[in-house]
């Protein structure tokens, strides 16, 4: 739905006012547990600890040979120490019974430590001939040997409670044997869009003044990849009564059990801005309505009576759904999943941008390649401004990559200046 804009002037909270309202209103929703399997994407519910021991015994880090370091003592090269293979092991065998004096084992990398050996020599590093190795040269005891227990012992933590779950994790758990992890629900968030212009089949022939619903497909794309479970209810139109029975079923817990609402459009003051009225209608208690950002300044949240539900009514403009997203949603689900708020990235701008004293601006900016960049002493990235900053218009989402954060107290930050910036 296309931005109305208001005729009146509505007072407006500073942004990071409205963004400490969202973060204490994200309590942390239950926990469940997963097999390992279910659990990339998912964000722990408490502390993962180890229960075993890893590795769970000496092993060799290379091939080479099990020695005993104090048979080289004295080896140079021209008295080099001669020593005895007198057996092998493999990754997964038995090790021969015990050391034996001038003696070695030819051993594979991940294989026991033969009882009695404390280092590995590298195959390279010696020469084998008629069944015996020559060694020109002392080696540190220990060498080239994981010890039992040297990655993880009993009561390691593994992942702290927070933690966002990726491959690398899981194999980190896998490891150790977890099985089972300790996650948060996932967030169920309901998405409905406003606006009788709105197409849903994309591949539709629009009439003039139609426009397809694709902001309600990023916030679904956006929600997946912020780890949550989204349900995309039919677009509602300009009827407030529908818009106030659509928001009433994402909450029921015999329909959508939506934990969070998010519409799209309608939150302005023009006539066909309907969301405000569904919200009386429902008795929700509004949080604010307006916040001093740019773009989407009359963004609104409120909290429904059902379950205690929070809502964000976001303005209908695409640039708009993307920004109130990025600075207040994505906050709060983070809380809703037990997560801490993402820091900015700390960036400097390659060209100077123009800020809106008394509001938080957001600008589309990308990355400049460090081959084409003029380098700073710090070694912070540059970051260049798009052209092209209309809340209506997408061509910017060619290139862009992260959103500059241009502070309500400047009226413009020159080139070389240091920027927060967040990734798209």
């Amino acid at each position: 739905m296309a931005h109305r804009r208001g005729t009146a002037d509505r007072t407006t909270l500073p942004y990071r006012t409205a963004l400490s309202l969202v973060l204490d209103a994200g309590a942390p929703l239950a926990a469940t547990t997963v097999v390992l399997a279910e659990a990339v994407g998912r964000v722990t519910a408490r502390a993962v600890v180890s229960t075993e021991t890893s590795p769970n015994a000496d092993l060799a880090a290379m091939d080479g040979y099990a020695v005993r370091a104090g048979d080289l003592h004295g080896a140079t090269a021209a008295t080099p120490c001669r020593l005895a293979v007198i057996g092998a092991v493999a990754a997964g065998e038995q090790p021969p019974p015990g050391a034996t004096a001038g003696g070695v084992v030819r051993i594979a990398t991940g294989a026991l430590l033969p009882d009695g050996y404390d280092t590995v020599l590298p195959f390279e590093e010696v020469t084998e001939a008629n069944s015996a190795i020559e060694v020109s040269a002392p080696v540190a005891a220990g060498a080239n040997v994981r010890r039992r227990g040297e990655d993880h012992c009993p009561g390691d933590v593994l992942l702290e409670a927070g933690r966002r779950i990726g491959p690398p994790q899981v194999l980190l758990l896998a490891n150790v044997g977890c099985a089972q992890v300790p996650v948060v629900r996932r967030p169920r968030v309901a998405v409905l869009a406003t606006g009788s212009e709105l197409v849903e089949d994309l591949s539709a022939a629009l009439q003039p003044g139609q426009v397809r619903n694709s902001n309600a497909r990023y916030l679904v794309a956006a929600l997946h990849a912020a780890g949550c479970e989204p349900v995309l209810l039919p677009a509602a139109g300009d009827d407030p009564d529908v818009i106030a029975e659509r928001v009433r079923d994402a909450f029921d817990v015999d329909k959508s059990a939506a934990d969070l609402a998010v519409t799209i459009g309608g939150v302005s003051r023009g006539a066909a801005d309907f969301v405000p009225a569904a919200l009386a209608a429902l008795h929700a208690e509004v949080l604010f309505h307006g916040v001093a950002i740019r773009p989407g300044k009359p963004v609104l949240c409120a909290r429904l009576p059902e379950r205690r539900a929070m809502l964000f009514g976001l303005p209908g403009n695409p640039l708009a759904v993307l920004a109130t997203f990025r600075a207040l949603v994505a906050p709060h689900l983070r809380a809703l999943q037990g997560r801490p708020p993402s820091e900015p990235v700390a960036a400097r701008l390659a060209a100077a941008v123009a800020g809106r004293p008394g509001l938080t601006r957001l600008v589309l900016g990308h990355r400049i390649a460090v081959a084409t960049a003029t380098a700073f002493a710090d070694g912070i990235d540059q970051v260049a401004p798009m052209r092209r900053q209309k809340a209506s218009e997408v061509a910017a989402l060619r290139h862009a990559d992260r959103w500059l954060v241009i502070p309500p107290e400047a009226a413009e930050l020159l080139a070389g200046a240091e920027v927060e910036t967040l990734p798209l």
